[in-house]
C-alpha cells in the first residue's frame, strides 16, 4: 500500500470515528505527515536496536500491495505463496 493510499484510508477511519485512539486528523495531508514521522522513527529504531532496515522488502518473503484488492484476493495470494513453498 502506498502511503498517500494509507493516508486516505486513515483519515477516512477517523473520521467516522473507527480510531477514537487517535487525535482526530484535519486532513489527508496531516496524516501523510504523521505517517511519515513514524516510518522515519520506526526506521531509526529497527535500526539502533536490530541492525535492520525493516522497509527493505528483501528482508521478506512475501510482500502485498492491497491497494486495489479484497481480502479474499489478499488470501488467495498469501495461501498461494504458502503453497510454492511446501
Amino acid at each position: 500500500m502506498n502511503s498517500q493510499e494509507a493516508a486516505q484510508r486513515i483519515f477516512v477511519a477517523s473520521k467516522e470515528g473507527l480510531r477514537s485512539d487517535e487525535k482526530p486528523y484535519s486532513s489527508v495531508e496531516e496524516v501523510a505527515q504523521a505517517i511519515a514521522k513514524r516510518l522515519a522513527s520506526d526506521q531509526k529504531r529497527y535500526q539502533q536496536y536490530y541492525f535492520i532496515d525493516y522497509l527493505d522488502k528483501k528482508n521478506y518473503d512475501l510482500v502485498i500491495d492491497t491497494t486495489d484488492k479484497t481480502p479474499e484476493e489478499t488470501v488467495e495470494l498469501i495461501l498461494k505463496a504458502l503453497d510454492a513453498k511446501a
